[in-house]
């Protein structure tokens, strides 16, 4: 193995793959195709909801004109699921989600987490959402497909708005990538438990 590596040919390879050059036309390439997917899906899902299209009751929002991260506000949800009634009971208007997506966008996940209200169970891990990693992830996804499919994950997971004085606590991002990680971290050991995302 170590000749292998110290051979001509291999170091070739190498130098080749490590060229600065090639490296940024790459990084060039995969941020005009995740730019353009962005775009046309901002443009459409924009254009559904001002039409009364979308299957689901939510609003996007560009975080400091970024098309890399949105914040997600989801207004309502199966009117029998106990997150729908706890918002009822409190008062909450919407659950607000923060997107943030990779430059190997779509052909990897975006991080979404729960920032507020502060939520348990349905698939929620101090912020982290436990259903949307690289696992099942196809580039034919589309974030309207992803948030219908994590509103389901809160409905069939039996999300819950936690019975605090500050119903309204915000998750960190910090709290939510760390407990990402660690499902991550498990489901690569161990595989999986539950159902994941985009099931059938």
């Amino acid at each position: 193995m170590t000749s292998l590596f110290k051979s001509t040919k291999k170091s070739v390879v190498h130098s080749v793959g490590s060229n600065p050059i090639n490296n940024q036309r790459d990084k060039q390439i995969r941020i005009d195709i995740s730019s353009k997917r962005l775009m046309r899906e901002i443009g459409d899902l924009m254009r559904r909801r001002q039409n009364q299209q979308l299957t689901a009751n939510f609003t996007i929002e560009l975080v400091n004109d970024s098309l890399y991260e949105w914040y997600i506000k989801i207004y309502e949800f199966d009117k029998e699921s106990q997150i729908y009634l706890d918002m009822q009971q409190y008062q909450i208007q919407f659950v607000q989600l923060h997107a943030l997506f990779p430059e190997a966008y779509p052909f990897e996940p975006p991080f979404i987490r729960v920032v507020t209200p502060y939520i348990e169970r349905g698939y929620v891990m101090e912020g982290g959402l436990e259903l949307l990693t690289k696992t099942g992830w196809t580039s034919a996804y589309t974030m309207e497909s992803v948030i219908i499919q994590l509103m389901a994950s809160f409905v069939k997971g039996q999300a819950t708005i936690k019975a605090t004085k500050d119903v309204n606590k915000c998750f960190t991002k910090k709290s939510a990538i760390n407990s990402f990680r660690h499902i991550v971290r498990i489901h690569d050991k161990h595989g999986w438990v539950d159902t994941p995302l985009f099931e059938g």
